[in-house]
């Protein structure tokens, strides 16, 4: 199990708080084997502890639902519903204790790509962003997908947390755009990237 707390610090005071924070984290690790716990990294050197939130990354085990596994144009993509999740920088992606999903969304080179990937290594800056809409109704909500860490499965990852406005049944749009030619250069014999690519998809909120 791993536990992250986060402080945020407050050095100053005034209108303009959010322009006078600073974050520090400190990290408790507890495993069974060794049955001990080393504090990584505390705050410090600031004068007022204006708020402190637990975050407890889920451990294995915990909820999570496959929506889907698919390739398309030389990339294995998986989508994967879970429980919320911590993640640094805070302010990242939604905390904890808002969201009520964390959106995975893994997408890996596929054996035979013409990319040059590795098979099953992360395709890397890719634009991903996931859209919810309610099917009672019009409502609807849209987030991009950030580029996370993991030190267990799925390793690195596309990954947002979300809040659902209601349980129910949910439409689920995942698009998939490629690498800009800024953000990942290609040799002559790559000849280019894939098209956009749109998964439609379906969500039951218990």
């Amino acid at each position: 199990m791993v536990i992250s707390l986060a402080f945020y610090c407050v050095k100053g005071v005034g209108s303009d708080r959010n322009l006078r924070h600073r974050e520090e984290r400190a990290v408790l690790v507890s495993t069974p084997k060794r049955k001990r716990m080393s504090v990584l990294r505390i705050c410090g050197g600031l004068s007022v502890a204006a708020l402190l939130m637990w975050e407890v990354a889920a451990p294995t085990g915990a909820f999570a639902e496959t929506l889907g596994r698919f390739s398309r144009h030389g990339l294995d993509i998986s989508v994967v519903m879970e429980e919320p999740e911590g993640s640094v920088p805070v302010a990242l992606t939604m905390p904890v204790d808002v969201a009520t999903h964390h959106v995975e969304v893994i997408a890996r080179f596929a054996k035979g790509n013409p990319y040059g990937g590795v098979p099953g290594a992360f395709f890397p800056y890719l634009g991903v962003v996931v859209i919810f809409t309610y099917e009672k109704g019009t409502e609807s909500i849209q987030a991009r997908l950030h580029p996370l860490a993991h030190t267990h499965e799925p390793g690195l990852h596309y990954g947002v947390n979300v809040r659902l406005p209601r349980k129910g049944n949910y439409r689920v749009t995942v698009t998939v755009d490629p690498p800009s030619d800024w953000d990942l250069g290609r040799h002559n014999d790559v000849r280019g990237w894939f098209q956009p690519i749109a998964i439609p998809l379906g969500y039951k909120w218990k």
